[in-house]
């Protein structure tokens, strides 16, 4: 029985693509957005999504342009990080 490849989430993967691009955008503050919500999201999918976040401390926002769920809520987080 062979041992199941374990692929880093699409959270580290874009860390990892983060870094490889310049160590000082790495450390810059991060969300976790899970965009389109109003469309049809398979909510596990999102929960799992929501999960990663928690586990590595990240902020996580639903959002939807479409409808403006959660864009006011991002907004404010996003400009109280560039003021701290």
């Amino acid at each position: 029985m062979s041992t199941p490849l374990l692929l880093p989430s699409p959270i580290s993967r874009s860390f990892i693509e983060l870094a490889n691009f310049s160590d000082d955008l790495a450390k810059k503050p991060m969300f976790v957005v899970a965009s389109k919500m109003d469309a049809s999201q398979d909510p596990e999918h999102v929960a799992a999504l929501k999960r990663v976040a928690e586990e590595r401390e990240l902020p996580f926002f639903e959002i939807s342009s479409a409808t403006g769920l959660g864009i006011e809520d991002l907004k404010y987080a996003m400009a109280a990080k560039v003021i701290h």
